[in-house]
């Protein structure tokens, strides 16, 4: 295990000052924010990118107190109406930083968007009603896929991104949609009861959430087995995989799982 410090958390020391302050915690993994919602206390980007001389002592920085940067942070709004533009040039900013430090983590926000072109700040969806809000909230993730399939692009070119996926990559966008509509019918059914609506209008809709969420257990074992598991087989280490599988398939029929008492 690896102690962290987020400088941020440290804002009013000075940049060496917070790093002497990692040192002497034992905090060895730095995250270290570049701009958005950050004031970026301790790294000016601008100075910092295509300067071999400041890159050099930035880094001498961290490496003379025996820290390394864990992470660039560059939380930001890059589908805000007003300041998209300007929090995407950053995070792009942040990628080539990132690839001349030989940094490969980074640490960002996906943003959202607003509910139009005249829009001036962020609309989130949050409820599965009217029906016009999850139209709005479709049109949203396509944005955002849109945009990050782009973002995605410029950070591999720049060596940003961890190199292991889970299988269930590929259905993320999918599963995070249908985990919103999930909450939406949780909060829904926490009303009718506030409402002491009838008990059997209560229960149709726990057997409609009950679907709903076998439906996206399914989709991630489905993923888990495609990916995972199988790769696990073709280098030779399946049986703890296929174990763990077996044991979620007894968990959710309602069955003991197989030697509980194993190591």
């Amino acid at each position: 295990m690896e102690l962290g410090l987020y400088t941020d958390s440290v804002k009013d020391e000075s940049f060496e000052g917070a790093l002497d302050l990692a040192a002497r915690v034992g905090a060895t993994g730095i995250e270290i924010a570049t701009g958005g919602q950050s004031s970026a206390p301790h790294l000016r980007i601008g100075e910092l990118l295509g300067d071999a001389s400041r890159l050099g002592a930035f880094s001498r920085a961290f490496a003379d107190r025996g820290l390394r940067i864990a992470a660039l942070n560059c939380s930001a709004w890059p589908m805000h109406p007003v300041h998209g533009q300007d929090h995407v040039a950053l995070i792009r900013a942040t990628f080539r930083l990132a690839g001349e430090l030989g940094v490969t983590k980074l640490v960002s926000m996906s943003g959202s968007p607003g509910d139009g072109p005249a829009a001036t700040t962020v609309n989130f969806a949050w409820y599965p009603w009217p029906s016009d809000a999850m139209a709005l909230l479709d049109r949203q993730w396509d944005q955002a896929l849109e945009l990050w399939r782009d973002l995605a692009q410029d950070a591999t070119a720049h060596g940003v991104g961890d190199t292991f996926r889970h299988s269930y990559s590929k259905d993320k966008a999918q599963l995070v949609r249908r985990l919103a509509r999930i909450e939406g019918q949780v909060r829904g059914i926490a009303r009718m009861i506030e409402r002491e609506e009838y008990c059997v209008d209560i229960l149709q809709q726990t057997a409609a959430l009950r679907a709903a969420v076998d439906s996206l257990a399914i989709l991630v074992l489905e993923d888990h087995v495609q990916g995972c598991v199988r790769t696990a087989a073709e280098h030779g280490d399946a049986d703890r995989y296929v174990d763990e599988v077996v044991d979620v398939v007894r968990r959710t029929l309602g069955r003991p799982v197989r030697g509980a008492g194993r190591s």
